[in-house]
């Protein structure tokens, strides 16, 4: 490309930017690929894990002793000024 750029050859340039343009291509291809296989499982089997983890979590708060219970705020320093 460098030697191409020296000259006055359209053509010339034109071949050889679109050579580039391909090895680029192909270069970024591979490093997407690398990228992604070394990420791991994607985002669809990063869910279904999730799924099958919370799924697991509500059998385990089914066994547990839960209580439900309301409450109510109460300001003492409201109380005491009465």
């Amino acid at each position: 490309m460098r030697e191409a750029l020296k000259g006055t050859d359209i053509e010339a340039v034109k071949s050889s930017y679109e050579t580039l343009q391909t090895k680029f291509q192909e270069v970024s291809a591979e490093l997407y690929k690398n990228a992604a296989a070394s990420a791991g499982p994607g985002p669809e089997a990063a869910a279904a894990g999730a799924g099958a983890a919370a799924s697991h979590n509500e059998g385990a708060k089914k066994d547990a002793d839960v209580v439900d219970a309301e409450f109510e705020m109460v300001d003492e320093d409201k109380d005491k000024k009465k």
